[in-house]
C-alpha cells in the first residue's frame, strides 16, 4: 500500500482553514496527499494550490437517507480507486460516511477527528434526541475499525462517546486542539478608540449569536462603551442558522455590526480588544486559540 493520505471534509473551505498545515506536514514527510470534499466554489482553490481534489456526494447540510447513502458509495468508491494507507476524517459527516464506507471498501488505516460533537450531540429538541438514537447504531459500526483513532479536542466530547459506548477507550485520543501559527498570529498593540469585542464565527444559533446580541442590548442600556462586533458567514439551509430578519433586527438596534466574511482574521482581531465566543458547544475552538495567540 503507497503511503497515501486522504483528507474527507465536509466544507472545501475547511482545507485552507485547518487542514492545510498537516497536509503541508504530511507531504514533506513523504506522503502522497489527496483532498476529498463536496464539489463547491472553495473546491477550486484546493486544486489550484497543486493539491489533488475529488468531489464525493457529501450533503453536509441536509439529513435525507438517499443522499446519505450516495455519500458512502461515494467515498467507498475513491477509496478503492486510490487506495491510501491512512483516510482522515474530519467533522460528524464524513466520520460517519467515511467510516461506514470503509465497510465497503479495501483496509486502511482510518483516523476520525471531532472537531465538536456539532448539532447531532447539542440540540435537546425531540427530533434531535430521535436523530441521534436512530444513528448511533450507524455512528457505533463507523468507528469500529481495528486499524482506527478517534480524536477529540475536549474532555466533555471524550466522555460523550464513551459514556454512549461509540469508541473503545484505547482508540480514543484527547488533543489540546487543532493548533495555531503563532508566526502568522502574535500579540499586537492594543488599538485606539472604543473597546470592541468581535464574535468570529459562523451566524448559528449554536455559536452563541443570540446571547451575544443580547449582551449588546445590555450593554446598550448601561451606555457602555464598548461596540460588539459579529465577524463569519451567514449560513443558508442550516437548519440552526440565525433567521435574516432577526439579524437585520440586532442591526438596526444597534446592539451589534456585522461584517460578514474576512479574508484575513489578523486584521480583525488586531482592530479588536477581546475575542468572544459564547458557543453551546464546541472541540477547542480555533477562533479563540487564533485570538490568545
Amino acid at each position: 500500500m503507497s503511503r497515501r493520505l486522504l483528507l474527507v471534509l465536509n466544507d472545501p473551505a475547511d482545507f485552507h482553514a485547518n487542514r492545510l498545515g498537516l497536509a503541508r506536514a504530511a507531504r514533506q514527510a513523504g506522503w502522497d496527499v489527496h483532498v476529498a470534499a463536496p464539489d463547491e466554489p472553495a473546491a477550486q482553490a484546493i486544486a489550484a494550490d497543486g493539491w489533488p481534489f475529488h468531489p464525493v456526494a457529501l450533503d453536509r447540510l441536509g439529513m435525507a437517507p438517499e443522499h446519505e447513502v450516495a455519500a458512502v458509495l461515494s467515498i467507498a468508491g475513491l477509496v478503492r480507486r486510490l487506495r491510501p494507507a491512512v483516510l482522515h476524517l474530519r467533522a460528524v459527516k464524513p466520520i460517519l460516511a467515511g467510516g461506514l464506507a470503509t465497510l465497503l471498501a479495501p483496509s486502511c488505516g482510518v483516523v476520525s477527528h471531532f472537531c465538536g460533537l456539532g448539532y447531532l450531540f447539542t440540540g435537546a429538541r425531540p427530533a434531535q434526541r430521535l436523530l441521534r438514537l436512530a444513528l448511533r447504531p450507524a455512528l457505533r459500526a463507523a468507528l469500529s475499525r481495528p486499524h482506527q483513532r478517534v480524536v477529540v479536542q475536549n474532555a466533555d466530547d471524550a466522555g460523550t462517546l464513551l459514556r454512549a459506548g461509540l469508541v473503545e477507550p484505547g482508540r480514543l485520543a484527547l488533543i489540546p486542539g487543532s493548533g495555531v501559527d503563532c508566526e502568522r498570529f502574535h500579540p499586537a498593540p492594543a488599538p485606539p478608540g472604543p473597546f470592541i469585542v468581535v464574535l468570529p464565527a459562523r451566524l448559528l444559533r449554536a455559536k452563541g449569536i443570540a446571547e451575544f446580541a443580547e449582551a449588546g442590548r445590555r450593554l446598550a442600556e448601561q451606555g457602555a462603551a464598548v461596540r460588539l462586533e459579529l465577524v463569519g458567514p451567514a449560513v443558508e439551509g442550516n437548519r440552526d442558522a440565525i433567521p435574516g430578519d432577526q439579524l437585520r433586527a440586532w442591526l438596526a438596534a444597534g446592539w451589534l455590526t456585522w461584517h460578514g466574511p474576512a479574508a484575513d482574521m489578523r486584521a480583525v482581531y488586531a482592530r479588536a480588544h477581546a475575542v468572544c465566543l459564547p458557543s453551546w458547544r464546541e472541540g477547542l475552538p480555533q477562533a479563540l486559540l487564533e485570538g490568545a495567540a
